[in-house]
């Protein structure tokens, strides 16, 4: 408490009692969370003040905490971003207490759950009677409720994220909900048990279906893909990663083909570990006139001929990002001979990729934000950085007689050795690696110039 007390110092200080007499929640804002709890036990002023202000609320969902939820969310009823977390191993919350929750927080925009395997379809269907107006998005991850419950909750997104068991039934079921399930126009699966017939009823029930991520999904092919692409025309954000679980890619170029035929009003395209062509980049830049975002990862089919291709035909492009494929400085350049609409270029885990090709890119497009991942480039400057200081060094020493040439000639000798050593020597690493190893050339660097320094001072005249 004095702890608190004693940061709450100058402008901080005077922010809260100003928010505590006049302005509501104008100055809690400048305190952190444990610092706020601690000074809503001050006064009933001070408390009402973190009541109002508080918009996000991260609890732990375990069973014990079930009688103190309704008097905790009466108290922060102004909560509009709300997650429950709790361990898979313990008991959590169940359906009796998810009930409640729309009836206590009517501003509620966001619910999260995790980890809430106590919690049934009959709680998710009791919350659906009660659901607040204002709430657009439901997340779920490793809770036990299965179809049925998720059906009556959905709204405008689905996200399900590493949960467990075959989710085609449940996706299946969408097309009994109705007209209902056409104002979802967000869905997320990430490494989830689906295969085609999951996507294609997505495709059936989700026709304006704007954004669709779909990551390590076990079973999902080509033909599911182009079952999306034929229904959702709407569709402007894809993100594809194609590995699966069991190390297996099972969708190709075809899918990405029949995407960009048939979807013409995407703006954001994210495919990894798709052996995409310069085919399919084709009919993308043909079909796609709003392509402002692109990310291509993990494949072995992008080099610099699909790049300088995408540089060419991509004229709408604003954000490129390539991400362990084997593109090389002549890639980099054609990046900067076209896209002439790019303002941000990322490249990463690039191993062909060197520092030299970047600063030419820098130069050339000085309005371009150039960021490569620091494992992405050979660092070909370290080692001759080196080399000249020591070069210089030795040559500082002078000369003074016999003793002293030969000195001179022997430290020469070792410069040499060090200079054809290091200046051969390319390092390739992480991002983490290089700032390690530059830090260590740095200190040796350091130690080189101290050791020179000192032997030339005590140096026999």
């Amino acid at each position: 408490m004095w702890d608190t007390y004693n940061r709450l110092t100058g402008s901080n200080l005077l922010l809260l009692l100003g928010a505590a007499g006049r302005v509501p929640g104008g100055g809690v804002w400048e305190l952190g969370c444990h610092e706020r709890n601690t000074c809503s036990l001050v006064c009933r002023r001070w408390r009402a003040v973190d009541s109002r202000s508080r918009q996000r609320l991260v609890l732990l969902a375990r069973s014990d905490a079930s009688p103190f939820l309704p008097p905790l969310l009466r108290r922060f009823s102004s909560v509009s971003v709300l997650s429950l977390k709790c361990s898979r191993k313990i008991v959590s919350i169940d359906d009796q207490a998810l009930a409640r929750i729309p009836t206590l927080l009517g501003s509620l925009k966001k619910l999260k759950l995790k980890g809430c395997i106590d919690v049934t379809d009959d709680g998710l269907h009791a919350f659906s009677l009660h659901r607040p107006p204002l709430l657009t998005k439901l997340s779920f991850a490793s809770c036990g409720f299965g179809a049925g419950g998720l059906v009556s909750v959905i709204s405008k997104a689905l996200i399900v994220c590493r949960s467990s068991g075959n989710w085609d039934p449940f996706l299946e079921s969408l097309q009994q909900g109705g007209g209902e399930t056409r104002s979802v126009t967000e869905i997320q699966m990430e490494n989830v048990q689906m295969g085609d017939p999951g996507l294609v009823a997505i495709a059936a029930a989700c026709p304006d279906l704007v954004v669709l991520y779909l990551s390590r999904a076990s079973d999902c092919t080509d033909d599911g893909v182009s079952a999306i692409a034929n229904s959702c025309r709407k569709l402007r954000k894809m993100h594809i990663d194609a590995s699966s679980r069991f190390g297996s890619r099972t969708i190709g170029d075809d899918g990405v083909l029949s995407i960009a035929t048939r979807c013409a009003n995407l703006q954001e395209v994210v495919l990894m570990g798709i052996p995409a062509t310069v085919g399919s980049f084709n009919v993308l830049a043909s079909n796609c006139p709003e392509l402002e975002r692109m990310a291509i990862c993990n494949t072995d089919t992008v080099g610099d001929s699909e790049l300088a291709f995408i540089a060419a035909k991509f004229t709408a492009l604003r954000k490129l990002c390539i991400k362990n494929c084997p593109i090389s400085d002549t890639g980099v350049k054609s990046v900067g001979e076209g896209c002439p609409s790019l303002v941000k270029l990322k490249v990463k885990r690039c191993r062909g990729v060197t520092q030299a090709s970047v600063s030419q890119l820098k130069l050339q497009r000085c309005s371009v934000v150039v960021s490569i991942d620091a494992g992405s480039m050979i660092f070909e400057g370290e080692g001759t950085a080196m080399a000249e200081e020591e070069t210089g060094t030795a040559g500082g020493d002078g000369g003074g007689g016999a003793e002293g040439g030969a000195g001179d000639r022997t430290q020469g000798r070792r410069n040499n050795r060090r200079r054809s050593t290091s200046t051969s020597t390319n390092v390739v690493c992480s991002s983490r690696g290089a700032l390690l190893l530059r830090s260590k050339f740095e200190n040796a660097l350091s130690l080189n110039r101290r050791s020179s320094s000192s032997s030339s001072i005590h140096a026999p005249r």
